[in-house]
């Protein structure tokens, strides 16, 4: 549970890990177009809140007032929270100049944390922004651009921000999570990692997720483990020798060390990230998912 002022419901806001002995750069480009607010979008959800009830409707004309109050400015300003990896709220680091449309921020993550004498650890982060876009998509007016630098390293990943509900039990009702990697490697050099996040747009947000893994082989043969508890606004990497100890190289050796996960978790939607290490440490490789209905189109893979 984080403190109730983490953010407000229209403030993007993403996470992120934080990883022991690689140093974390965050970058965001505000798009020259951006308006803070588009009137003719404002009645948005107005039916739908009218057809669920009175405090429905209520709660939507709140949020309306709270958008003409509060989101009117067109330049963003930036926070940083960091957290252990379980989830426990550790810090807030704030970035006090405004960016304008066209501008941009550089965020060093281990500035910050030095900054708040926190040591040099496997962490999470979340970024707020003081605004975005307020259409169907509630997100933020660019994209994040990550990136961890190590002494033998350089990787990065590319994701956005959101202000919708995630999460939050009894306002949205969420099917469930399943992530899927196809590109598993597992061998005498290369061994691939998931990384789970837990995420939600209430800050008191409290429960655990506790998905499930399936590596597969190219011929259908599979392996089966429990991926582990996550808390709250935490996040847990599990390698496949971590799951499954020496059976998952022993499975995909047949198939060249390559492999696919299906990770799959009811009632929640995570996040997920998918990493490759070489063994002796000397590379790592990090890149972020999409869900995995954007790789369908009617049914027909795209």
């Amino acid at each position: 549970m984080l403190p109730s002022n983490s953010w407000a419901w229209y403030e993007p806001r993403f996470g992120f890990p934080i990883f022991k002995g690689v140093r974390t750069l965050v970058s965001f480009s505000v798009r020259p177009d951006y308006q803070p607010l588009q009137l003719r979008r404002m009645h948005l959800g107005l039916v739908t809140a009218a057809r669920r009830g009175p405090a429905e409707l209520i709660r939507f004309g709140r949020e309306r007032l709270d958008l003409a109050l509060f989101c009117r400015s067109r330049s963003l300003r930036f926070r940083l929270l960091l957290l252990t990896r379980c989830g426990r709220y550790l810090a807030t680091h704030r970035y006090d100049d405004a960016v304008p449309p066209g501008g941009s921020i550089d965020v060093d993550v281990d500035a910050a944390r030095k900054a708040r004498d926190l040591p040099d650890d496997d962490m999470m982060g979340i970024l707020v922004m003081t605004n975005g876009r307020h259409d169907a998509f509630r997100s933020s007016p660019g994209s994040y651009s990550m990136t961890y630098v190590g002494d033998t390293t350089y990787s990065t990943y590319r994701t956005g921000g959101f202000a919708r509900l995630l999460n939050e039990r009894n306002r949205k009702k969420h099917y469930g999570f399943r992530g899927i990697n196809p590109k598993i490697i597992v061998d005498d050099i290369y061994t691939s990692s998931i990384l789970l996040i837990n995420h939600s747009s209430d800050p008191a947000y409290d429960e655990a997720a506790a998905p499930q893994c399936v590596l597969l082989r190219e011929d259908g043969e599979s392996i089966e483990a429990p991926f582990g508890t996550i808390p709250a606004f935490g996040g847990l990497e599990r390698s496949m020798e971590d799951l499954f100890g020496g059976r998952a190289q022993e499975l995909l050796a047949a198939a060249g060390g390559r492999g696919t996960t299906v990770i799959t978790c009811p009632g929640v939607t995570l996040a997920s990230l998918h990493l490759v290490r070489r063994r002796d440490g000397a590379s790592m490789a990090i890149e972020h998912s999409r869900p995995t209905h954007t790789y369908l189109l009617h049914g027909v893979p795209v």
